[in-house]
Parts: C-alpha cells; structure tokens; sequence
C-alpha cells in the first residue's frame, strides 16, 4: 500500500508543480519584449553603415507593456499602440502619433514604420540579444534599441 500512496503523491507533485509557462514558449520572449527601449541606430546588415542619433538630439524611447500596448516619443512626437507578438515577429495593430514637424531622426523612425507597413498593420522581424533590441524592417537594414 505504501508505494502505491507515493506514486499517486508523485503523480499529483508532478501535475500541480507545472506553471502555466510551460505551456506557452513565447511567454520567455514576450517578457523580454516588455520594457523601456532607446533607439540607439540603424544598421545595413551587410555593410558597416550604421547610422546613429545625432549629437544633441533626444533620443526616440520605446516602451512595451505586457498587456500588449506600447508608447513611445520622438523629440517632437508621441506615438502609441498596440501590438501582439507572433513567432520572431511583431504586429503594430494600432499606431498613432501626434504630428508636429519631425527632426531628421524622427523623420527616419516614422518613415521606417511606415515603410514595414502592409495594409494597416506594421509588421517586422524581431531578435533579443541581453539587453538589444533588433527589429528588421526590410531584408538589409534594421532598428537596434537598447534596453534602459
């Protein structure tokens, strides 16, 4: 009677020590994706061109939230949304922006998200690297942010 009471403890250990993170493998890279970014510069993937934000200028900050809005400002402009995470992808579902006249960074980020834009919804591939954000807009240039 004893081993049968242990394998039946044993069972009902393993069932209930299971979290629910086990069963989404996204969650690991979602709750990277979650944070404060800084737009840091834009790299040509094959080449050493990688332009960064001028001197002087106030950085573009980024910040994701997980229930899965976002918000963010250029030195001229606010902008938020949302956003869902699907494989090494991340869908803006909704992006609005205030408009007053862009400086030329700012001018480079809108012009980015437009440009990855099919439809309404803006779409680019995305990798976490420690505390480096990559979101690639086009087969050769992408977004590097860093985390603050």
């Amino acid at each position: 009677m004893k081993p049968l009471n242990t394998v039946f403890i044993s069972t009902l250990f393993l069932l209930f020590s299971c979290n629910d993170d086990d069963s989404n493998p996204d969650s690991g890279t979602k709750n990277q994706f979650v944070g404060n970014w800084e737009l840091l510069r834009y790299e040509t993937i094959d080449t050493s061109d990688s332009p960064e934000s001028p001197i002087g200028e106030t950085s573009i900050q980024w910040t994701f939230s997980s229930d899965l809005s976002f918000q963010g400002s250029t030195q001229n402009n606010e902008f938020d949304g949302e956003y869902s995470l699907d494989g090494n992808k991340v869908k803006f579902t909704k992006f609005s922006f205030t408009q007053v006249s862009q400086t030329e960074w700012g001018e480079l980020f809108f012009m980015t998200i437009g440009e990855s834009t099919q439809g309404s919804i803006s779409s680019m591939e995305y990798s976490i690297a420690v505390d480096t954000l990559f979101l690639k807009y086009n087969e050769v240039i992408r977004m590097v942010w860093v985390s603050k």
